[in-house]
């Protein structure tokens, strides 16, 4: 059949919702939730596995001016450059190329709604302080809908953020609105938030890099010192000069 009815499609409703409201209504404390994966110290074999370039992107690569020699622990990139080599920390340039992405378009506002809700309980404090930031989050992707008095779940998300990132992330942007941020206002607050989602989005130690973002991330690099951090001031990269290769080598 085509189509099939229910006599009492009401009663079937309400006992699908309630049986899905009683599972999302189980406390999951935000300030209780596991740590992430320790990517540093266990990252999963599938995603160790170093930066590899084909022969046509290894050409690629080297036509700009830089060859990108290889990781060194899984954290820092190798790149020879004309005059050197530059060692770069892959999070914070992965981290620093996010945000610029996320600031110079309205990507940052693109949503992706979950296939599965995010359930989560704040307390009395923080679920006030949420449901007060709720208009500014809505604008930067998040779509937190409330399903009790403290009670609440994640329905949609930012499309740079991955479901595991999300509790994180607005976590991180309550403990600026403690801090007394005003998040209500995006337009101020824009950059803010930008960082916090674009260091939850960047690659990880241990995790693989697509060779064209780091050749963007390089480029980025060109662009001049205030581009040498990530939005929090790490420092991205750190370059040995030749002459000091040769030196150190009495050449």
């Amino acid at each position: 059949k085509i189509d099939i009815r229910f006599d009492d499609e009401r009663a079937i409703y309400s006992d699908i919702f309630e049986a899905i409201r009683s599972v999302l209504l189980q406390p999951t404390p935000i300030r209780h939730i596991a740590p992430r994966m320790d990517l540093e110290a266990k990252a999963p074999e599938a995603r160790r596995t170093p930066l590899e370039l084909s022969p046509r992107e290894d050409m690629a690569v080297q036509a700009q001016g830089y060859r990108i020699i290889g990781q060194l622990h899984n954290t820092y990139l190798l790149v020879e450059v004309e005059d050197g080599l530059l060692i770069i920390d892959q999070h914070a340039a992965h981290e620093r190329l996010i945000y610029e992405r996320l600031l110079s378009s309205d990507k940052w506002k693109e949503r992706q709604s979950l296939l599965v809700p995010i359930p989560f309980e704040l307390d009395s404090g923080r679920a006030q302080l949420l449901l007060s930031i709720s208009e500014g989050l809505s604008e930067i992707g998040f779509e937190v809908e409330r399903f009790g008095e403290t009670s609440f779940v994640i329905r949609a998300i930012p499309m740079v953020l991955e479901g595991s990132e999300a509790l994180e992330a607005i976590n991180e942007i309550l403990e600026e609105a403690m801090d007394g941020s005003t998040i209500r206002d995006i337009s101020i607050e824009r950059k803010k938030i930008c960082s916090i989602i674009a260091c939850k989005a960047a690659i990880r130690a241990g995790m693989r890099l697509d060779p064209q973002e780091v050749g963007e991330m390089i480029r980025l690099l060109d662009k001049g010192p205030a581009f040498n951090t990530c939005p929090h001031g790490r420092p991205i990269s750190f370059k040995i000069p030749r002459s000091d290769l040769d030196r150190r080598f009495r050449r």
